[in-house]
């Protein structure tokens, strides 16, 4: 859910500062800054980037590792952090990614990976 605040700095250079980031990494996923647009209406915005929390289901033992697990998410979507389950190594039968995602772009539902010899298919 897209979320608008409106924030007057008294400064420029506390402004400049906040802005030269672009984002913001938050304990719910990534906080995006904008500068003020004349007429802007927050309820005529059309978000085409969204952040979701995908599952990879069926990963086999010798790829849970939050490196990996975010290496294989990175191929299909931009990663943006892992749960806590997963990036402490707890096993389980799925794990979640958050990733941002382009509506203007088809979903995924599979995530391959080759290894000499042979691929595997892991659902999304």
């Amino acid at each position: 859910m897209t979320q608008i605040c409106y924030y007057n700095f008294q400064f420029s250079c506390d402004r400049d500062c906040i802005f030269a980031r672009h984002t913001w990494q938050i304990k719910l996923g990534l906080l995006r800054l904008q500068r003020w647009v004349q007429d802007f209406n927050p309820y005529k915005v059309n978000t085409l980037v969204v952040q979701v929390w995908i599952q990879i289901l069926g990963l086999l033992l010798e790829y849970w590792n939050p490196h990996i697990i975010t290496a294989l998410a990175s191929a299909i979507y931009t990663v943006i952090k892992l749960n806590e389950r997963t990036s402490s190594r707890t096993m389980g039968r799925f794990t979640w990614v958050l990733v941002e995602i382009d509506l203007k772009q088809e979903w995924e539902e599979y995530l391959m990976i080759e290894r000499a010899g042979h691929c595997t298919f892991f659902n999304v």
